[in-house]
């Protein structure tokens, strides 16, 4: 799950982001991103902990803005992974 840039307090971003975006659409700059998921299955439990981190940072700061029906997916996608797991 990729979360952009909110971007300044009342100023309407300046490219459509999502399913609506033009092909070829510049990506905001890897320092602006975090990347929440991986295909790394060997992803260090520290790195995500100190990127999930930086995300609560940011958010708090008003950098990002989460949905919450992307909080939701990725709280159910969470929890289905860990009931997955072997004990």
């Amino acid at each position: 799950m990729r979360i952009d840039p909110l971007g300044p307090p009342g100023v309407p971003p300046d490219r459509p982001s999502g399913a609506s975006a033009p092909r070829g659409a510049p990506a905001p700059p890897a320092e602006d991103r975090v990347e929440l998921s991986s295909s790394d299955p060997h992803r260090n439990v520290d790195e995500r902990r100190l990127r999930l981190e930086a995300l609560r940072e940011a958010i708090l700061q008003g950098r990002y803005h989460v949905t919450e029906d992307a909080l939701a997916r990725a709280i159910l996608r969470a929890a289905g992974a860990r009931h997955d797991r072997r004990v």
